[in-house]
């Protein structure tokens, strides 16, 4: 029977973690593939996985850091790039295991201001409720490796805006379109956004609880209406009372001095958004209106098509003009509105009056749903092309509108639906 002496197995343990370390995790990225060319190198791959992220494709991306991973298994940048594909993958456990990857296998101190700038993104698309913290902790490192860099700004000035912080993040825009570099117009983009978000919350209750949503619903986007404008509030109006009456010309309400009563969607009868949506069922916007089955849908996303039909009708009725411009006959400038579509006339019309945006590539996206701020912007829009003020936030509460505070196109609309004998 053999006996190891307790000296010889220390040892034996000794030399064998000691192999580990020098390994160094060799083991588990496997030996380099040999390469097939001059050009078939980690650094050209990487090359090229760089350019496809700039293209917004992680997909193809990720392939080529792949490569360039087979060729050497411990080229940081490839982990780094790796991580960063698989961030907007959504993937982001596995990419911040490849960027923290990617940091220590850092050679150069190019190579770890990559890396942390890495870090910095993949920290910014996660939902980990400390990544400010984690994004501050990688932009006070690169202060000391590479002071004023741009990316880090912006990836600053990003995460000071996913948190909220938007104060903070538009001096860290600023800092980016002082550099000049080919971030510059991206920092004033998203700074001009800062800047529409901060006017936008400053408009009414309403605006600073929706401004942030990614798609508003069809009784937000009626309680906005109201508090942006100066339409009389029927909040005062008792519970027990009857929905307003119909569309009767002006002569037959006198005569009668009743107003009759108009079809109420019951889905709108319990409804918190309910009279917000009874004054706009008053005014007879166009995209705001009861659907084919009879019902409003007021919790249902409020479509970009519809709103651009909202707004050309909102202009007419407080301009008065009946048709502010014809675009029928015309060559669709969009690449997913055809000249038949039934909002073609009034997304035109908000395209070319820059009350609404189509994206560079001409795209409109009339299924998609308007977020809060760009709903709270084109309703600013269209208030400042009709000179018409927002609603005083002085008057006191409960304080009932007057004829008198009614543009004439709303007033006359107002007595054919009978909503003006309830004032």
């Amino acid at each position: 029977m053999n006996i190891t002496h307790p000296r010889t197995l220390g040892a034996t343990v000794l030399l064998l973690l000691t192999a580990l370390i020098l390994c160094g995790g060799c083991a588990s990225t496997g030996p380099a593939r040999p390469s097939s060319g001059p050009l078939d190198t980690a650094e050209h791959h990487c090359l090229l996985g760089n350019q496809f992220m700039d293209m917004n494709n992680p997909e193809e991306a990720r392939k080529e850091f792949l490569i360039a991973e087979q060729l050497d298994p411990d080229h940081g940048p490839a982990k780094v790039g790796t991580g960063r594909a698989l961030s907007r993958l959504g993937k982001t456990d596995e990419a911040l295991k490849s960027v923290q990857s990617g940091l220590d296998l850092a050679n150069s101190p190019a190579q770890e201001t990559e890396a942390r700038l890495g870090l910095m993104e993949v920290w910014n698309s996660s939902n980990d409720p400390l990544f400010l913290k984690r994004v501050k902790q990688q932009y006070e490192s690169l202060q000391d490796l590479r002071p004023g860099d741009a990316r880090a700004e912006f990836l600053m000035a990003e995460a000071y805006a996913k948190a909220g912080r938007h104060g903070e993040a538009e001096i860290h825009y600023a800092n980016v379109m002082k550099s000049g570099g080919p971030l510059a117009s991206r920092a004033e983009t998203a700074w001009m956004k800062v800047q529409d978000r901060t006017r936008a919350v400053a408009a009414s209750k309403v605006a600073k609880e929706i401004v942030d949503l990614k798609e508003i619903t069809r009784a937000q986007a009626c309680a906005l209406l109201a508090e942006t404008f100066r339409l009389p509030q029927i909040a005062a109006m008792s519970k027990t009372q009857n929905p307003p009456g119909p569309g009767l010309d002006p002569a037959e309400q006198a005569d009668s001095q009743q107003a009759s009563t108009i079809s109420l969607p019951k889905d709108l009868e319990e409804h918190p958004l309910r009279n917000d949506a009874i004054l706009t069922l008053a005014l007879e916007l166009r995209g705001l209106q009861p659907l084919q089955d009879g019902l409003f849908h007021p919790d249902s996303p409020m479509f970009r098509s519809d709103m651009a039909l909202v707004l050309e009708d909102l202009y007419i009725l407080l301009t008065g003009k009946q048709d502010p411009v014809s675009f029928i006959g015309n060559t669709s400038p969009f690449s997913d509105i055809s000249p038949e579509h039934y909002a073609f006339n009034a997304v035109t019309f908000c395209i070319s009056r820059d009350v609404m945006s189509a994206d560079a590539e001409g795209r409109f996206e009339p299924a998609q749903p308007i977020t809060g701020l760009e709903a709270i912007n084109s309703l600013r829009k269209i208030q400042a092309m009709t000179a018409r003020p927002p609603l005083d936030r002085t008057d006191a509460p409960g304080q009932d509108a007057q004829p008198s505070d009614i543009p004439s196109g709303l007033f006359l609309k107002l007595i054919k639906s009978g909503l003006l004998f309830l004032l």
